[in-house]
């Protein structure tokens, strides 16, 4: 299993870089969108003439998890926002006092 790891850092490694280009990389692999054939040189070669692809699939991914954890959140963050809210009505005082 070490190798493979190994293996796999060398290729994400040797594609990018930069930290955005290199999930994009893993993301790929991961995602069946490239199939590694054990050949180092052949797999760099054959990621970097998908490259611009896997970018942009793997920003559209992360678009869409941002998106899905927002609309997820959203009526915890509405629930706490009252919370701060009515806490400033109730003790106005407390509010001055801590600044």
């Amino acid at each position: 299993m070490g190798m493979i790891k190994n293996y796999l850092n060398d290729i994400i490694c040797a594609c990018s870089e930069e930290q955005f280009g290199q999930d994009a990389v893993e993301y790929a692999v991961q995602m069946g969108l490239v199939e590694l054939t054990g050949n180092k040189d052949d797999d760099v070669r054959i990621i970097m003439s998908q490259y611009d692809d896997i970018c942009q699939a793997y920003r559209k991914e992360i678009t869409s998890n941002e998106a899905a954890l927002v609309e997820s959140y959203g009526p915890l963050l509405e629930e706490i926002a009252e919370e701060r809210w009515r806490d400033r009505q109730l003790f106005p005082d407390e509010q001055s006092e801590a600044a």
